[in-house]
């Protein structure tokens, strides 16, 4: 009986605005995804914090699978763990890029979009900006350039692709 008092009072994981943890997701309700993160309770991933997971949605991730979460309230009004994929993702992906910049590395970000001052790329879930003064020729708007993938190097700037890449841009997506 007293193992079994001991493991109640056994502390759980004090959570904070910000932290970056792994769970478990065990399930789905109105709210949204259920998702063990050693709490007292199940956090909550709210359908607007996983729209990384569109166009299939919650289907996406089965019972079972392991998920990185960003925590968004440790406490909300009605006791609920607040929880994120997207701001996980992308804190995520600002550590991949970090890595890249340390080891001089190259890589590839994905070219979601365009307006009149240049071109939306998509690296490692970090939405960059590339100004049409960064981008090489070609001729064609950068509009014509969404849906390619781009490469560059991670010397310069973390964000946005130098001429090398927008070259890479002008080709065809592999």
């Amino acid at each position: 009986m007293a193992a079994l008092l001991d493991e109640e009072t056994a502390p759980y994981t004090e959570l904070r605005r910000g932290d970056i943890i792994e769970g478990v997701v065990v399930g789905t309700d109105r709210d949204g995804i259920l998702v063990d993160i050693g709490a007292k309770s199940e956090g909550v991933i709210p359908s607007n914090e996983m729209q990384c997971l569109q166009p299939e949605g919650p289907s996406r991730l089965p019972v079972g699978e392991k998920v990185l979460v960003f925590v968004v309230q440790p406490e909300s009004q009605e006791g609920q763990i607040i929880l994120s994929l997207d701001r996980a993702r992308g804190e995520q992906g600002w550590r991949v890029l970090q890595d890249y910049m340390d080891q001089n590395q190259a890589f590839e970000g994905y070219v979601t979009g365009s307006n009149k001052g240049g071109l939306l790329v998509n690296v490692e879930g970090v939405n960059a900006f590339v100004p049409l003064s960064q981008i090489a020729g070609g001729g064609t708007g950068p509009s014509s350039r969404s849906g390619r993938r781009c490469r560059r190097s991670a010397r310069r700037r973390r964000s946005g692709c130098s001429k090398s890449c927008a070259k890479a841009m002008s080709a065809p997506a592999a």
